[in-house]
């Protein structure tokens, strides 16, 4: 061997020793797991943020996904994302600028520096500018189109500042509205619209913490998304590489995956679940088996189930009917029989509690006096017998003919067996106990779309999330595929714009003024809000961050314990 072939040999071994100990050492430190969730009903064409539907489990996968010029805490209080210390009180420099003969308000919103997408391209004001036109653009057809043609104008200043042109009265409106849209990647999509059927709808990309990747899909009900290098925020502890959702019906396949005790880095574990299962033997099974290494733990959201009258069929245009209907069903019992009490504070709460309204009370907007309807049977059948249902053969008439309601439900959201299903039998029973014939109807989510689209339906069985100021608008606006009750007023619509452009007490005496209006006029029977219950192993670190709704909004700061 000559001395050259025998220093170069020498200088080969010590880099292979070189690499081994870094190998050695980078495997000790970047150590990570795969996040196995579940959830009982998920569609893949939610992952797209313009055609996704508002299902909550649809809005989370965009969280993780997708990031916002801002975003929220656990107190829905804003807090930074895209944009830079965002406080309550400041969202941006404000500006008073003449325009046409009138004065125009402005932001100017700054981007943080050296953004990039998961494919290392920088991140910059124009891919802002081009989100927010293509949310509003005519052939895109997104539900905040309305609300986006109030930003009058959208000026790139520079690569991380945009100025936003607003008039002074629709100031309130677009605060809210700026943190709605989930920034998207100009480079990626070649229109300034999106096609439903484009290829960046099959191969989706955002800016957020997690991306979805089809190439790992291992099954129709199994999703992975793996961690994005180019995110911002990650923590230093961070040690989450993917997010693997796993979707379920089966109450004992998920209670059986989640309580063995030792997880495994496959599909064979979960680690976190998003809501347990809330009937009473349900979860007393899940926390029984789990106890000892799952965290339970509680949380409040804006969200709430409710029967919606089609108010513009004849039997149901009459507001006293749909009181008297409200009165004729036992709500409370229902809710008692049907959810579970969890512990809090060392004493025992139900998670299901009625509600007056579409106004949660936890948000502090309505009026809280006004209490839920209370079950009164015979009270149920004076209005009715004063109002022209009559009673003939033990079947109720209106105009000559048996009443027949026909009572529509998502059968992705109302599960066989869940206490939504038996809420809803339970509502029937007292219905029929009115002389009323109910026909439950469970349809298939895009049937049941259809239906409420065509009005093929008397009794709408929804649930809700709402958020984003708790603009309850939607549900009341003629048009609006959220309207499901097709109830609009002309008061309602006057106080809904005012109060969406309100502040301070104006916002609260008008928040009240319309709650006392929906009251009187029951175009829902609105039933109850619920409280989640989450289940994750104690070695799954959250840092305190849940957010009600945007589950994964901090999941950037989220690690596993060695």
């Amino acid at each position: 061997m000559t001395i050259k072939n025998h220093t170069k040999n020498k200088i080969h071994k010590l880099l292979v020793l070189i690499f081994l100990i870094l190998d050695i050492g980078l495997s000790q430190t970047l150590k990570e797991y795969g996040l196995f969730y579940s959830v009982a009903y998920f569609e893949p064409q939610q992952i797209n943020p313009i055609y996704g539907n508002y299902y909550l489990e649809g809005v989370q996968v965009n969280e993780l996904m997708y990031s916002r010029l801002w975003t929220w805490k656990k107190d829905i209080s804003e807090t930074s994302d895209l944009v830079d210390n965002i406080t309550p009180s400041s969202f941006g420099k404000m500006i008073r600028t003449p325009s046409a003969g009138q004065f125009d308000f402005s932001w100017n919103v700054q981007i943080r520096p050296n953004l990039r997408w998961p494919d290392s391209a920088p991140l910059t004001s124009e891919d802002i500018k081009y989100s927010f036109e293509l949310y509003a653009s005519d052939i895109t057809q997104h539900s905040l189109k309305p609300w986006l043609r109030l930003i009058k104008r959208i000026e790139i200043i520079n690569s991380t500042t945009l100025r936003f042109y607003v008039d002074q009265k629709n100031l309130r409106i677009v605060q809210y509205i700026l943190p709605l849209v989930q920034i998207l990647p100009k480079h990626k999509i070649p229109t300034n619209y999106l096609p439903r059927n484009s290829d960046f709808t099959k191969y989706p990309m955002g800016s957020g913490p997690f991306q979805y990747n089809p190439t790992l899909n291992v099954g129709e009900n199994k999703y992975t998304f793996v961690r994005n290098r180019e995110y911002y925020k990650s923590s230093s502890l961070a040690n989450i590489s993917s997010v693997n959702l796993y979707v379920e019906r089966v109450l004992s396949s998920v209670i059986s995956l989640i309580t063995v005790e030792n997880r495994r880095e496959d599909w064979g574990t979960l680690d976190l679940l998003i809501s347990v299962p809330t009937s009473p033997i349900n979860f007393e099974a899940l926390y029984n088996k789990g106890k000892d290494h799952l965290t339970f733990e509680t949380y409040s959201s804006n969200s709430w189930y409710a029967i919606a009258f089609n108010c513009e069929k004849p039997a149901l245009a009459n507001p006293e009917i749909r009181k008297a209907l409200t009165l004729g069903v036992d709500i409370q019992q229902a809710i008692n029989d049907r959810y579970t009490n969890v512990q809090v504070g060392g004493s025992e709460e139900a998670i299901a509690k009625r509600i007056s309204g579409p106004f949660n009370p936890l948000w502090g907007i309505g009026d809280a006096t006004l209490l839920p309807m209370a079950y009164n049977q015979k009270e149920a059948e004076s209005i009715l017998n004063n109002n022209h249902f009559t009673v003939k053969n033990g079947q109720r008439q209106f105009e000559g003919k048996p009443v027949k309601l026909k009572l529509i439900y998502n059968i992705g959201r109302v599960f066989q067996g869940s206490p939504e299903e038996l809420v809803i039998s339970d509502l029937i029973a007292d219905l029929r106990r009115l002389n009323i014939d109910v026909q439950p109807k469970g349809l298939p989510a895009s049937d049941f779309e259809k239906n409420l689209e065509n009005g093929d339906y008397d009794l709408a069985f929804q649930y809700y999330e709402l958020g984003y100021g708790s603009n309850i608008s939607p549900l009341f606006t003629k048009g609006n595929k959220m309207n499901i009750s097709n109830y609009t007023d002309p008061i309602l619509s006057t106080y809904l714009e005012k109060f969406n452009n309100a502040s301070g007490v104006q916002r609260s005496v008008l928040g009240r003024d319309i709650h006392k209006l929906i009251y009187a006029k029951s175009p829902y029977i609105f039933l109850y809000r619920l409280d989640k219950i989450m289940a994750y192993r104690k070695e799954l670190i959250t840092e305190g961050e849940i957010v009600p709704k945007y589950f994964f909004t901090h999941i950037g700061q989220w690690y596993f314990r060695d």
